[in-house]
Formats: structure tokens, C-alpha cells, sequence
């Protein structure tokens, strides 16, 4: 069953790149030289309770809005504390179908046309949305350092009509979610202001959500949707739009209701700003943005039953009359900033209600010179509304490049991730990364 998954991805990517390199060839007007690039990274790599020496080499291959990043990564064990591993090559990064997925780290194809667009990503997800974000937003699916998934987004545009999908592992997917949007106007009308009305409808499904009030089996989770949105007012250099929408999970229904500004101060400079603000009012089993950086952890981890201290899986903690969930108002605040070329941050806090979930992300990108860069990254939750939202149960990441020198670059890179969230014992661990690396430009 494993190699059907595996044959039937890789053969997605193959098919994928042929059609694409294939269009490029026939489009002779706006060919592009290949970028083909070559690297190959060695260093020292603490995880947990055991030193590592990591070696990665990689391989990029990009023209005509198409790119492919293909990865060899292997972490070798060097010492080895308790509890013990078996083997020199660290097994957890490969005993999973999904691991392989690994390989293809990246797979990319945006071509954008007169009135449209098309993009199509294959890899980890890291911090994507659907829609305005009622659901799906800043989702990782990741966020289990022994369990990589390789997902798929997939975004179609034109006049305004469109479609958005994604989907969380493309050899053994759980989680599907999808938009379908149309401009009503725009069908008879080919002037820009018709597209600035849109109409949407969203859904969510996960098809193996985890439950232990059966017997420790997988129930089923859906949500829907619907939207609609006006750009009231749209120059070069920016766009101010409001929306409006109503969902429906388990029964309970939730709504949202927004502003949305995206400013460009300075093109040559780079400078700018986005910022998005919600008021939202949820039913008792309504979750707005339920799909964001712990859902693959709240999913199995959400609460815990106050008369038996059993921990509750999302769909339990639905299902749990006792738990005494109340419906009420809510917010949320996502900006982020460039005040330059060289510097990013980014903060989003999605407050829900009292005693209910909270939680904020922090992105910080800072880039003091061509051959410098810093990153920051920060996710805390607290599902019963409280100051664990700055702890150390959160999700973390500091990475510092530095090209010392032609093709060489020195890096370190330290995260705070998850181990275990599919077995019964899930906890915190750490990873601490230094080491040196090649690139060079084929």
C-alpha cells in the first residue's frame, strides 16, 4: 500500500514537471534560462537526547515559473541516550509513508496571465491560508519533528472567479479543504470595479480525526461556509476591502466579519504593510481558524474531561456534554510590516472568547546585508484562555544564515517542535542545528 502512495506521488511530480517544461517549450516569447543550483550542507545536530552529525545535499532546478527542490537529508547518530535507538541512521525520520515525501522538498508553478493566475505549491506547509482564514489560517503541517508531510496548495484566478485547495499529505491525507469564489459582475462587465465583489463558498473536512471516547478509532470533522467580500477602495499602491461570512461546525454556527488593508509605501524600497481585523461571534462547538499552527496537535490534544482527567481529542471534546463550552464574541488582529527590503514582522492574536482557546504567532525576518539573515518564529496557545500562551509549550525557531565567503555559508538554526502527537505519550523536544554549507549556481 505504501508503494501505490509512493508511485502515485512521484508520478503527480513527473507528470507535473512534464507538462510544465513542455508549455515552457512551446512558449518561445517568454522562455527563461534555467536556474539550476546544486548544495550540499554537514554539521552537528542535537535533538533531544541524542547528537546527530546531519548531512543534506539538494538540488534546485527552476525556469518559466516552474521550480523543483529536490533533498537528500540523513541524520547519523552519534551518541545515543536513554531511551535508547536502535541503528546509526535515525529511523524516525524515515518509518513513516509520508517521510518520503521528504524528498521533493519543494515543487512550484505560478504563471500569471491578463485578468488571472495560476499557482500550484507541493511541499511542507508552512503558515497557509483559505480565504479570509475563518477556518484554515497560518496552518502548519509540520509541526511533528518524527512526522514530515509534504501537502499541496493549489490556487486558480481569473476575473475575480476562482478556486483554492489544499490538502495536508499527499501520500496519506486527513485533511482537505477547499474555497470555490465567482465575481458575479464581472460575467458582464470587463472593467476592474466589477471584480471587487465576490461571493465564496468553503469547506473543511477531516476524514480521520481522531477520537478516544470509541475505542481509541478516527471520526470524521466537516465545516462549511459561505462569504462575501467588497473592495471599497483600490489605487497602485494599496487596497482597503471588508467581508462578511457565516459557517457551521457540529451543528453550531459562527460568524465572521472583517477588514482587510494592504499598503505599499515604497515600491523601489520595498516597504509596506498588511493588516486584517475580524470580529467574530461563535456558537458553542463553532471554532473560527481551527485549522492554524497546533491543529495537527489539537486535533488528537484539545482538552481534558473534568470529571474523568481523560484528555479529549477535538472531536471528543465536541462531542463532551460535561465540558460546559458556552457560545460568545471574539476578535482577531493580523499585521504584518516592512518598513524596508531588509527587515519583516509579522503578528497575528486570535482571542475567541472567555475560558475559551487563544493564540498568538510572531514572524520576525531580518536581513542586514545580502550575505546576512535572521528569523524569528513564535506560535503559544492556551485552549482555556490563560497566560500559557507565553510558555515554553510553544512552538518556536531562530535560524541564522551567514555566506562567509563565495559559496560558503555557516548557519545555525534552533526549534522548539512536538514529538510523538499520533502516539499516547506526545511531549516537547528541541533541535539545535551548526554547520556549514555549499550552494553553487550550475
Amino acid at each position: 500500500m505504501v508503494h501505490k502512495h509512493l508511485i502515485s506521488f512521484f508520478s503527480t511530480i513527473l507528470l507535473t514537471a512534464f507538462i510544465v517544461c513542455t508549455s515552457a517549450a512551446f512558449d518561445t516569447d517568454n522562455r527563461d534560462t534555467p536556474n539550476v543550483r546544486i548544495g550540499a550542507d554537514s554539521g552537528i545536530t542535537l535533538l533531544d537526547e541524542d547528537l546527530f552529525i546531519s548531512v543534506l545535499v539538494e538540488f534546485e532546478l527552476g525556469v518559466d515559473g516552474f521550480e523543483v527542490v529536490l533533498l537528500a537529508p540523513f541524520r547519523f547518530r552519534v551518541f545515543d541516550n536513554a531511551p535508547s535507538d536502535n541503528g546509526v541512521l535515525r529511523s524516525q525520520d524515515w518509518d513513516d509513508s509520508s517521510d518520503w515525501a521528504r524528498i521533493v522538498r519543494t515543487l512550484r508553478f505560478e504563471h500569471h496571465f491578463s485578468h488571472g493566475s495560476l499557482e500550484l505549491y507541493a511541499g511542507e506547509l508552512n503558515g497557509v491560508h483559505l480565504g479570509h482564514g475563518e477556518i484554515v489560517s497560518h496552518y502548519y503541517n509540520s509541526v511533528d519533528m518524527d512526522a514530515y508531510h509534504g501537502g499541496i496548495k493549489f490556487f486558480a484566478d481569473y476575473r475575480g472567479n476562482g478556486i483554492e485547495f489544499l490538502m495536508d499529505d499527499v501520500v496519506d491525507p486527513s485533511i482537505f479543504a477547499g474555497r470555490v469564489v465567482i465575481a458575479p459582475f464581472s460575467w458582464f462587465s470587463s472593467k476592474r470595479l466589477a471584480e471587487r465583489f465576490q461571493l465564496g463558498l468553503y469547506f473543511f473536512a477531516d476524514r480521520d480525526a481522531p477520537s478516544r471516547t470509541i475505542r481509541y478509532s478516527r471520526s470524521a470533522l466537516y465545516s462549511i461556509g459561505a462569504d462575501a467580500s467588497f473592495m471599497f477602495a483600490e489605487t497602485k499602491k494599496a487596497g482597503f476591502s471588508t467581508y462578511v461570512s457565516a459557517g457551521v461546525m457540529d451543528g453550531d454556527a459562527g460568524f465572521h466579519c472583517g477588514l482587510i488593508a494592504d499598503v505599499l509605501f515604497s515600491e523601489r524600497t520595498q516597504r509596506g504593510m498588511h493588516f486584517q481585523s475580524e470580529f467574530r461571534y461563535s456558537g458553542e462547538d463553532y471554532y473560527p481558524a481551527v485549522v492554524n499552527p497546533y491543529y495537527n496537535y489539537n486535533r488528537r490534544y484539545f482538552t481534558k474531561d473534568p470529571v474523568t482527567g481523560v484528555s479529549n481529542t477535538f472531536t471528543d471534546h465536541l462531542a463532551n456534554t460535561s465540558m460546559g463550552a458556552q457560545s460568545g464574541p471574539g476578535f482577531m488582529a493580523d499585521i504584518e510590516l516592512q518598513p524596508g527590503e531588509k527587515f519583516t514582522m509579522g503578528v497575528r492574536y486570535d482571542y475567541q472568547s472567555r475560558n475559551r482557546p487563544h493564540w498568538m504567532l510572531l514572524r520576525i525576518r531580518l536581513a542586514p546585508t545580502e550575505k546576512i539573515s535572521l528569523s524569528v518564529f513564535y506560535a503559544g496557545q492556551d485552549i482555556e484562555g490563560g497566560s500559557k500562551i507565553f510558555s515554553l509549550d510553544a512552538l518556536m525557531g531562530v535560524a541564522y544564515h551567514h555566506q562567509i565567503m563565495g559559496p560558503l555559508r555557516f548557519f545555525s538554526e534552533f526549534t522548539r517542535r512536538l514529538r510523538g502527537i499520533d502516539s499516547q505519550d506526545a511531549d516537547w523536544a528541541n533541535e539545535t542545528i551548526l554547520g556549514i554549507g555549499l550552494i553553487v549556481n550550475l
